[in-house]
C-alpha cells in the first residue's frame, strides 16, 4: 500500500504545457519567439538565400552566353573557310574551262589541216594522182557548210 503522502506529490508535477495557471506565460513567449524567429528570417537569413540565388542565376546565364558564342564561332569560322573553298575552286574552274576552251580551238584548227591531209591521201590513193589544193579547199568547204 503506498501511503497517502505519497501519491499527492505525483500529482502536483503535471506536464506543463497542461497547466492553465502558466498558460498565458507560454503563449507570450510563444509569440516573442516566433516574432524573434520571423525577424531574423526576414532580415538576415532570406536576403542572404535570396543573394545566392540571383548570384547563381547570373553565373548560370552567363554560362549559356559564353556557351551559345562557343558553339557559334566555330560555325562562323566554317562558314568562312567554307566560302574561301567555294573562291578558289570557281577560280580553279573558270581556268580549266579556259584552258578546255583554248584546246579546243587549237584542235578545230588542226581539223582542217588533217582533213585535208587525209583527203589528198585517200583520193591519191585510189587515183594515184594526188588532188590540187583549190578543189580540196572548195570540197572541204562545201563539206562544213552542209554540217
Amino acid at each position: 500500500m503506498v501511503p497517502a503522502g505519497a501519491a499527492e506529490p505525483a500529482r502536483a508535477a503535471a506536464f506543463p504545457p497542461f497547466e492553465t495557471h502558466t498558460f498565458l506565460a507560454q503563449l507570450i513567449w510563444l509569440a516573442l519567439a516566433f516574432g524573434l524567429l520571423y525577424w531574423l528570417m526576414a532580415n538576415i537569413a532570406l536576403p542572404r538565400i535570396q543573394g545566392i540565388l540571383h548570384d547563381r542565376s547570373a553565373r548560370l546565364a552567363a554560362d549559356l552566353d559564353q556557351a551559345q558564342a562557343m558553339k557559334t564561332e566555330p560555325a562562323a569560322a566554317a562558314e568562312t573557310k567554307r566560302k574561301a573553298l567555294e573562291a578558289e575552286l570557281n577560280q580553279k574552274i573558270a581556268a580549266s574551262e579556259a584552258t578546255i576552251q583554248s584546246r579546243t580551238q587549237e584542235a578545230m584548227g588542226n581539223v582542217r589541216a588533217i582533213a585535208s591531209e587525209t583527203a589528198s591521201a585517200i583520193v591519191e590513193r585510189l587515183t594515184g594522182q594526188a588532188p590540187d589544193q583549190a578543189s580540196l579547199d572548195r570540197a572541204l568547204d562545201s563539206t562544213a557548210t552542209a554540217h
